[in-house]
């Protein structure tokens, strides 16, 4: 074709086909293939913040800590610390010390040695240098591998940072494959990659995600102090993230990385995490751990994580833990409404819709009660929180239920089916379907009673059954907390139906709603994995 039109060209213009044009056509390509680069499937788009990016600065109470760069104690309200690196300082010193120090660093030269990053001052008293072993106070340590060490000693140690005791839970900035692209509202980094390290064998890099307003603001804490001890890429605020962009970073792993995550808070930010986690479709579903940030924390109980969390919060105890913690399955149960018609904008009212359950659900007075404190909690007259205040408000409406009782005669207005055959159901103000041996902060529901009774099967998180109870009023439930009486036991399941045919409460893992009539199909679905602490009551084996 190119030879039969050059015999109706002049010679210029034959050049201008010959040479011209393909020659533009490959410095095109060439443009195109910078300006728009192609990358793997586990490509994401994120604003990252690099070496040029300042301090994470927090203000802070520390009176025993000195400025980093006038060295004087910070007893004046006017101080600040930097979750990142631990660098102290007053407000007189910030503009400085914000200039002069360099914080960690989410990513670097990819390939280039990771080396030491020093900052100077406010080391733990008792601590001794690296390599002398002689007292070590006022001196530099490194952010990454957290060694201390004289000024006069640094040379001894080397260049080249190891990451310390920690690194197999650290993603070194190193190993972050990266490219940029400007543009009018910055710069946008897209991160496509991430490398393994060089002692990739043991490799479990660990993400933490909480809303650091979780707990009466404990929540800040557990960020601050993982930030302290991993890549600050690896700890995610819920209240500025959600949890897909967990999952893409897990997703950008390398695929023999075997990740792990801690979620801080209570059971409904687990189950939120652990629901984005299986519709993110990951090819590696990575066990989780959890750090008890909630009122009842019932799903953190049987896994061993204990009832609340510890005080003052230690990261490294919890890595600690992670190391000597089992993977086990939880059974994810699908709960499918149709017919809804749902008082709320979290769904459309005029469409089946689908949520995972992973702890309890339940129809009747105690969703009630969950559902009267959580208005109370979104109001804007709720202006303090804490566990105690929390447990108060449930103890109020649970007694008002005790004399209002608007869930009375809630077995006419349901039907209950277990595996397609119907219960004939008793006087109830409420239907729990118990996925884990915990209910009502901490209450062995289904193992009530079952001492002096044979027929009880075992509960077990991972056996794709469901057990199914009934309580006969709010009273019940405060005897039932205090071990005084036994539920009504309607059985195991692997497929429960419930007809609802009035307006009734509902709550599933600790989330409750006003449900107008509709049908409940819960069905086992497959399996999560969670990290569970050694504990003799757990009722579930270790994946082999």
């Amino acid at each position: 074709m190119m030879l039969w039109l050059q015999q109706f060209l002049p010679p210029c213009e034959v050049f201008l086909v010959q040479v011209v044009l393909p020659a533009s056509l490959v410095f095109g390509i060439i443009y195109l293939a910078h300006k728009y680069p192609t990358y793997s499937s586990g490509a994401i788009m994120l604003k990252l913040r690099g070496s040029k990016k300042k301090h994470n600065w927090k203000s802070v109470k520390s009176p025993q800590s000195r400025c980093t760069n006038c060295e004087l104690l910070l007893t004046t309200a006017d101080a600040f610390g930097c979750d990142f690196c631990g660098v102290f300082v007053d407000g007189a010193c910030l503009r400085k010390v914000n200039d002069s120090v360099v914080c960690k660093m989410l990513y670097s030269d990819a390939g280039s040695p990771m080396k030491h990053q020093y900052v100077p001052g406010n080391i733990m008293d008792g601590a001794e240098c690296d390599i002398c072993e002689e007292e070590c106070v006022g001196h530099i340590r490194c952010i990454w591998c957290h060694r201390t060490v004289h000024s006069s000693c640094r040379q001894m140690l080397g260049e080249i940072c190891d990451f310390g005791k920690w690194r197999n839970f650290v993603i070194p900035p190193n190993c972050i494959i990266k490219a940029q692209k400007k543009n009018r509202a910055g710069r946008n980094m897209r991160l496509f990659s991430i490398n393994c390290p060089p002692w990739s064998k043991n490799w479990t890099p660990l993400f933490i995600i909480a809303n650091k307003q979780s707990g009466a603001n404990m929540g800040e804490s557990v960020l601050s102090s993982f930030r302290a001890i991993l890549n600050p890429l690896q700890v995610v605020d819920l209240s500025e993230k959600d949890p897909t962009f967990l999952c893409q970073l897990i997703a950008a792993l390398p695929e023999d990385a075997k990740p792990r995550v801690l979620v801080a808070g209570g059971d409904g930010t687990v189950a939120w995490v652990l629901t984005t986690m299986h519709q993110f479709k990951l090819k590696t579903f990575p066990p989780v751990g959890l750090v008890p940030l909630g009122t009842g924390n019932d799903l953190s109980r049987v896994l061993g994580w204990g009832s609340e969390e510890p005080r003052p919060f230690s990261a490294p105890e919890y890595i600690r833990k992670i190391q000597s913690a089992i993977e086990i399955p939880l059974d994810r149960w699908q709960v499918q409404l149709s017919k809804m018609a749902r008082r709320s904008l979290r769904f459309s009212p005029s469409e089946p819709k689908d949520i995972f359950m992973y702890n309890y659900m339940s129809i009747g007075v105690d969703a009630l009660v969950t559902l009267d404190f959580h208005e109370t909690r979104r109001s804007r007259f709720y202006i303090y929180s804490s566990r105690l205040i929390n447990k108060m408000l449930y103890l109020l409406y649970g007694t008002q239920q005790v004399m209002e009782r608007e869930c009375q005669g809630l077995e006419k207005k349901l039907e209950l089916y277990l595996d397609g055959e119907k219960v004939d159901l008793p006087e109830i103000e409420s239907v729990v379907l118990l996925n884990i041996p915990s209910w009502g902060a901490g209450v062995k529901l289904w193992q009530l009673g079952s001492e002096t009774s044979k027929d009880v099967p075992e509960q077990s998180m991972s056996d794709s059954k469901i057990e199914v109870v009934g309580i006969s009023s709010s009273f019940h439930v405060a005897r039932l907390q205090l071990g005084l009486s036994q539920p009504h036991r309607f059985g195991q399941a692997s497929h429960v139906k419930i007809v609802l045919k009035a307006v009734a409460p509902v709550q599933v893992d600790g989330e409750p709603w006003l449900q107008v009539p509709c049908e409940f199909d819960v069905r086992a679905t497959d399996k999560a994995f969670v990290l569970s602490t050694p504990v003799d009551e757990s009722p579930a084996e270790p994946i082999d």
